[in-house]
């Protein structure tokens, strides 16, 4: 297809790691083929890990921030665990609404008082 714009695509398999990474060796010869090698970065030849999915994710220029984002939602779970979770014997017949407007104001409310 010269001059074509629609790439065709081809998973290439083989019966071990060592067979993939020989088969990966021959196809990165050819410049006009992207490939990547997917696999446990462990078993792949330390001279095709480059080639690897697990390569290409972490060295991508998004990934410090995927990583930022990931340390944050885990801060905010964990900051987010430290409160009572509204379960029925709490909630005293309030919408969550309610509940929100009581806790932003700090105010108790049917026998249920802030914790000072």
């Amino acid at each position: 297809m010269t001059g074509s714009k629609d790439w065709k695509k081809v998973l290439a398999t083989a019966d071990s790691n060592t067979a993939t990474d020989n088969l990966l060796s021959n196809l990165i010869k050819y410049e006009n083929i992207k490939v990547c090698r997917l696999g446990h970065p462990t078993r792949i030849d330390e001279n095709l890990i480059q080639h690897s999915l697990y390569y290409i994710v972490e060295n991508h220029p998004d990934y410090k921030k995927i990583d930022e984002l990931r340390d944050k939602a885990i801060k905010l779970s964990e900051e987010r665990d430290k409160y009572i979770k509204p379960t029925p014997q709490f909630r005293r017949g309030l919408t969550d609404e309610q509940i929100e407007k009581y806790a932003l104001k700090e105010r108790g409310t049917r026998g249920i008082f802030p914790e000072t």
